[in-house]
């Protein structure tokens, strides 16, 4: 089984797992991001936001959020994480943080300040599904079919903000390791709940 404890291996990791989803501009830090569209009109032109009213439980903002500090110590346990994260930033300023644990390469986390419908109205490339809530926040799971250790899920925050948690387990984890989507799923539920008190 490969173990990866170096911060800088996982930050390599993260650059090629960022690569999975095709026709992004950058992958420095695993957010796939698309070619400039524009998403504005005139005339009756609405955006998808507008079209589907949110069911989000409320506004959650993420202008002074600490991406580092979303998840707790006490937590870093529970995903066997080798120390705290590290502190990165998006090519566009969306800050980031950057984790690496024994069996995942690494776990990422993005306060993205778009809303989460680009992954679903084709803004974004990747194969982005609606998915259970996280504390009640819909979420979105992004994969790549034929990758079984990459997972992304982004939260729904605000009409103009998203949280995007990134996970690439390493490529044989123990038998006890949740699949990639889960093992998301229960980062994003940590760094949720640190949001939803603050």
């Amino acid at each position: 089984m490969r173990r990866v404890t170096n911060p800088a291996v996982g930050a390599v990791l993260l650059a090629l797992f960022g690569g999975i989803l095709s026709g992004c501009t950058t992958v420095s830090a695993g957010d796939p991001r698309p070619e400039s569209t524009s998403t504005t009109g005139s005339g009756t032109e609405q955006t998808s936001e507008q079209e589907t009213p949110s069911t989000r439980p409320s506004d959650l903002s993420l202008v002074d959020a600490d991406p580092c500090s979303l998840i707790p110590e006490a937590d870093y346990p529970e995903f066997h994480l080798t120390g705290p994260g590290e502190p990165r930033q998006e090519d566009d300023g969306s800050p980031q943080c950057l984790w690496t644990g024994t069996d995942a390469g690494y776990l990422g986390l993005t306060l993205d300040s778009e809303s989460i419908e680009v992954w679903l109205d084709g803004s974004r490339t990747g194969e982005g599904e609606e998915t259970d809530p996280i504390l009640g926040f819909p979420a979105v799971e992004i994969t790549d079919p034929g990758d079984s250790v990459t997972c992304f899920v982004a939260v729904d925050v605000s009409d103009s903000e998203h949280l995007l948690i990134q996970v690439g387990l390493n490529e044989s984890p123990p038998a006890d390791v949740p699949p990639a989507c889960d093992y998301a799923h229960q980062f994003a539920t940590s760094a949720m709940s640190t949001l939803a008190e603050s």
